[in-house]
């Protein structure tokens, strides 16, 4: 009887350690709150730099789901969506301007990720379809110095690789480099473009979950465009 107690036991602790140290889900869906921060140069067609455009946005949401298909083969999706207060910093204090705008990205794609046979740590890589739209509101023109309406929309395609863990199966954190390339954002007047077509991020995240399949994430990126998500993840 001592013997099949102490084989329970230790059959008990085991798989204790083993539901401890699971690894990371691929399979879930995330929403909150965005703040992001952007800087562009904008550029005449004679090459010359007209001005240093910035964008912060006051307030926005992300939403994000991920859906394990297969062997670690995934699908993902993710819309973030932020008001944002653009500002023209120009070398004449004339030629400078502050405008509300928006901005809004969608990633379409698909991931494989890789577990680790002894460590809970599960290593991927992804590839997206990217789309981007910015409505600045109104930008100088260099020639005229007139205000005019800038909308732009524009895609292109990213490519991710990163690294998560979980410990004890609560808390969770990882890392990520990403190369965006979403072409030029698009042109107004004489104004040649606003750059912003390769960029590379880098970025961390975290979880912790509360109860069930209920945690609270935190994600940071920086880059040409500077993002800090807050939300709930849902895992399933």
């Amino acid at each position: 009887m001592k013997t099949i107690l102490a084989s329970a036991a230790a059959a008990a602790a085991f798989i204790g350690q083993a539901a401890a140290f699971d690894h990371p889900s691929f399979r879930y869906c995330e929403a909150g709150y965005v703040n992001q921060n952007v800087d562009f140069e904008t550029e005449t067609t004679a090459g010359a730099t007209l001005s240093q455009l910035e964008a912060d946005s006051g307030s926005g949401f992300r939403a994000a789901c991920v859906f394990e298909v297969l062997f670690g083969l995934y699908a993902h999706g993710e819309y973030t969506d932020a008001d944002v207060d653009f500002s023209a910093l120009a070398a004449d204090p004339a030629d400078q301007f502050n405008e509300d705008g928006n901005v809004a990205s969608l990633r379409l794609g698909v991931g494989l990720a890789l577990d680790a046979p002894i460590i809970p740590v599960s290593i991927y890589g992804q590839a997206s379809y990217t789309q981007v739209e910015f409505d600045a509101g109104t930008v100088i023109d260099d020639t005229t110095m007139a205000v005019e309406n800038f909308e732009s929309d524009d895609s292109g395609f990213d490519l991710e690789i990163g690294a998560r863990a979980v410990l004890l199966n609560r808390i969770e954190g990882g890392a990520f480099v990403r190369y965006t390339d979403v072409g030029a954002v698009g042109a107004v007047s004489s104004l040649e473009d606003i750059e912003n077509e390769d960029d590379i991020r880098g970025g961390a995240q975290a979880a912790l979950r509360f109860v069930g399949p209920l945690w609270a994430t935190v994600r940071y990126e920086t880059g040409d465009v500077d993002t800090v998500f807050v939300g709930a993840r849902v895992s399933f």
